[in-house]
């Protein structure tokens, strides 16, 4: 029996491309894999103890539950430090953004910044020589970076015709500011 020749070249850049090919894609598997493991033994190591050193947390968002240490009891927090230090709030600035007489009601309307205090109140007073104040209050609305006074709309049709000032004040617990203009009814 005689054994034949394959007539057909076997191309041997071909076979060492897909070699190639299929080592480089083992590689990137092996790769994966392990780096993913390692990742996943040390989340699983630190997260079982909850501890990496010490007293302290492996991450920002979880709660110590042990006995504070004889140091932890003895410093004050920064926050305790500052408790007795509260710093007044920053001047209020108030100005008036609309102020109009439309048939018998006058608008006044006040722009405050920088943000008032919860529980901030606006005052306008109506006044004029030889006439009784007028007085009106109102609360205050918070924006997103100052307030406002929720509004003023007086009935102005008893007021005598002429030159009026308006004072529009805000005041909250920390500090208070106004403003005046005239106005002509």
């Amino acid at each position: 029996m005689k054994i034949q020749k394959n007539n057909k070249p076997i191309n041997k850049k071909i076979i060492l491309a897909a070699l190639v090919a299929l080592s480089l894609l083992a590689s990137y598997f092996a790769w994966t894999y392990f780096s993913n493991r390692d990742q996943d033994l040390s989340t699983n190591d630190s997260s079982s103890t909850g501890k990496t050193d010490g007293n302290k947390s492996s991450s920002d968002d979880s709660i110590n539950y042990e006995p504070p240490t004889t140091d932890q009891q003895t410093t004050p927090t920064e926050s305790a430090k500052t408790a007795g230090n509260i710093s007044p709030k920053p001047d209020l600035n108030i100005t008036i953004s609309a102020l109009d007489v439309s048939g018998d009601t006058l608008r006044a309307r006040a722009l405050i910044t920088p943000m008032a205090a919860q529980g901030a109140t606006c005052k306008m007073t109506l006044s004029r020589t030889g006439y009784t104040p007028i007085t009106r209050t109102a609360g205050t609305q918070n924006l997103s970076s100052s307030s406002t006074c929720q509004g003023f709309d007086e009935n102005i049709s008893t007021l005598a015709p002429g030159v009026w000032t308006i004072t529009l004040q805000v005041t909250s617990a920390q500090s208070t500011a106004s403003t005046t203009k005239e106005v002509t009814l």
